[in-house]
């Protein structure tokens, strides 16, 4: 891979519009939780009943209870009957196929939809049918493991880092992180692809985490079966100084935030919204 120059604007095109939408997922704690879990079906119940620390089966049954609702709100379909919504999770790469298939991309039928979480918050994006969207969610922490440079970064990433200051250093790390994962998403693969087949370019770093609210970079991504690397273009969000948002297109996007603690605000949120 080659030193990457930004891709260029799409013209006049006009910037698509993503929804976002962010869900603590302590939300299912409180007297919300009952709404929430009416999207979700016994499969999904079970799945998070097998996670053995509860704040990791919490934040799971909280973006799948998300993930229909979003899905519901768009097809029209009650909150009863969520759970039926076919989910596909074919993998991109290997031959694990249909719905029982737990780690590919989740595709539901007339729906553009990307889903990330942490442990407590959950991330789910909607855009228009046209347009490959992924977004990632990870919470802020000091530092990385200490391989994370040799695994995750190309030979003029880590060049790049060479020339910040620590806690800059620190930031791109959490952005590239982030923004390579939201790519890969977008992509369709996911981490089944390493994050050195994305070239990520990130604009010039704050020097606080604070102020990393409306950056945006640009990749290239280096798919399977492709002669040429595909365009993304990335924005970042931070959420309560405590974690890093996301969110990868293959063209110009508007990302459009909204914090959730029900199953209505979603609703309303979506109402005449088209994509």
């Amino acid at each position: 891979m080659g030193s990457m120059n930004p891709p260029a604007q799409a013209g006049s095109q006009q910037p698509a519009p993503v929804y976002l939408f962010l869900l603590p997922s302590q939300a299912l704690r409180s007297g919300q939780g009952v709404s929430w879990l009416a999207y979700v079906g016994l499969a999904e119940q079970i799945r998070a009943a097998e996670f053995t620390h509860p704040d990791e089966a919490l934040a799971y049954a909280s973006q799948q209870t998300l993930m229909r609702c979003l899905a519901a709100s768009r097809l029209g379909v009650k909150a009863t009957q969520a759970a039926e919504i076919p989910v596909d999770r074919s993998c991109s790469l290997c031959q694990a196929q249909g719905p029982a298939n737990l780690h590919g991309k989740p595709k539901i039928s007339g729906v553009n939809l990307s889903m990330a979480r942490s442990l407590s918050l959950v991330l789910g994006a909607l855009g228009p049918q046209d347009l490959e969207l992924g977004v990632d969610v990870i919470a802020f922490k000091p530092g990385f493991y200490d391989n994370f440079d040799s695994i995750a970064l190309l030979d003029q990433e880590k060049e790049r880092l060479a020339t910040l200051s620590d806690q800059q250093a620190q930031i791109a790390r959490h952005l590239f992180w982030a923004g390579k994962e939201a790519v890969l998403k977008s992509s369709g693969y996911g981490l089944a692809l390493a994050p050195r087949q994305v070239e990520l370019i990130l604009p010039q770093l704050p020097q606080d985490f604070s102020q990393i609210e409306g950056l945006t970079g640009q990749a290239l991504a280096y798919l399977p079966g492709r002669a040429e690397p595909l365009s993304y273009w990335i924005s970042y969000q931070a959420y309560q100084d405590s974690h890093l948002l996301a969110l990868a297109t293959d063209r110009p996007h508007r990302p459009i935030s909204q914090l959730v603690s029900t199953p209505l605000m979603v609703r309303r949120a979506l109402e005449g919204v088209s994509l």
